[in-house]
């Protein structure tokens, strides 16, 4: 079936979220112990807490809680028809994005405050940044900030349809992953580099691994992997159109080294979490 979600736990291991409503762990590739079946329909989203505690969101509306492979308690009802992301603010808090437009914040599963609509259709994908801010994104084909439940300027035209996935990498910058099979990374608002072709019809999701590459997960159950220097070449190129001349020839590494050096793309400070 399709991978609707992916997660990498701090073990290493990734979790994939499927059409099927199962959840699988993966090591180096290889698919580790018998799939979990949630009964939430299709798994949208998947987040990690601490003591080895996941939470996942389904097509069903609710978000359930895991620890080894087993339920604990049972499921949350949202409110927000089918739960399509899902982050962690610390504090015991999280948001979840829903198929009413509308983001929820949690406590001990029980929400706090009323629901906040956004304006931009379906709220697909969620990340919560390092500085604070929240930023989602919509079936509108945008990116909107936020912080403390209001919005911070326009939204943001992606022109992938609608935003299926986001990360934050490193660096700050994001990635999102659009309807329209692509990748495109941003910095401030605006974009880097041109969209980078996943193959897949759709980005369901895609994650950063600890070391650096990107996995995307399609319709179709298929998961695409990118070394960190592929990513870092596209949007090398664009800022610097010289690199343009770049023999093809070279490998995505070398090509990489070479944009370094001429000063593009040297990775913004962090900012620490507050």
């Amino acid at each position: 079936g399709g991978v609707q979600s992916l997660l990498q736990l701090r073990n290493g291991d990734v979790i994939s979220g499927g059409d099927d409503g199962s959840l699988r762990r993966w090591r180096a590739g290889q698919p580790l112990g018998a799939a979990i079946q949630t009964g939430q329909g299709l798994e949208r989203t998947i987040v990690e807490l601490g003591d080895r505690e996941l939470i996942s969101g389904g097509d069903n509306g609710t978000l359930r809680r895991w620890r080894d492979d087993a339920a604990l308690g049972e499921p949350i009802q949202t409110g927000q028809g089918s739960v399509h992301s899902l982050v962690d603010l610390g504090h015991g808090e999280l948001i979840s994005g829903g198929r009413t437009g509308s983001l929820r914040r949690w406590r001990g599963g029980r929400p706090v405050g009323a629901p906040i609509q956004t304006g931009q259709g379906i709220v697909w994908s969620l990340v919560a940044l390092r500085n604070g801010q929240l930023i989602s994104g919509g079936a509108d084909g945008t990116l909107r900030r936020w912080r403390a439940g209001q919005p911070l300027g326009e939204g943001i035209q992606t022109g992938q349809g609608n935003v299926l996935s986001l990360i934050e990498l490193g660096n700050g910058e994001l990635v999102s992953g659009g309807e329209d099979g692509s990748l495109r990374r941003w910095r401030n608002g605006k974009p880097l580099g041109d969209r980078i072709e996943t193959g897949l019809a759709l980005v369901w999701a895609v994650i950063s691994l600890q070391n650096g590459e990107l996995i995307s997960g399609g319709h179709d159950g298929t998961l695409v992997w990118f070394s960190a220097d592929r990513v870092i070449q596209n949007a090398c190129r664009h800022e610097l159109p010289e690199l343009m001349q770049v023999p093809e020839k070279l490998s995505d590494k070398e090509a990489s080294s070479l944009c370094r050096r001429m000063g593009a793309l040297n990775p913004a400070p962090a900012a620490p979490r507050g």
